[in-house]
């Protein structure tokens, strides 16, 4: 039996294309949680947002630095969905649907063997 180098073998386009969007919205979000949690509240308020709204992110941004929140319970515990409503709402929806999306587009692939 032969293998092939996970790195030399043909993954379907619909793959790398799901690969890159992932990893592209990953870095997204990593580049917005380091913007928010190194950003005062001077700066966010000077970025548009009310100073109830930029107290509460700072709060959720730092709880989550330290591990005190997940995404939808922080959110509710902080009082973030109180704040920032329905667009706040909207926003956790999309992440979880696209996280959804990429884990069932790799148990997939990882069934069909494309996956190490």
């Amino acid at each position: 039996m032969t293998t092939t180098a996970p790195l030399a073998a043909p993954y379907p386009l619909a793959a790398r294309t799901a690969a890159l969007a992932g990893l592209l919205w990953s870095l997204f979000g990593a580049w917005q949680f380091v913007r928010q949690t190194f950003t005062d509240e001077a700066g966010l308020i000077a970025g548009g947002m009310t100073p109830e709204q930029a107290g509460r992110q700072r709060g959720g941004a730092v709880g989550l630095a330290r591990g005190l929140s997940d995404a939808v319970g922080g959110d509710a515990l902080l009082g973030v969905f109180a704040v920032f409503g329905t667009p706040q709402v909207v926003v956790l929806s999309i992440v979880v649907l696209v996280a959804a999306g990429l884990l069932w587009l790799a148990q997939r692939l990882a069934a069909k063997g494309v996956l190490a």
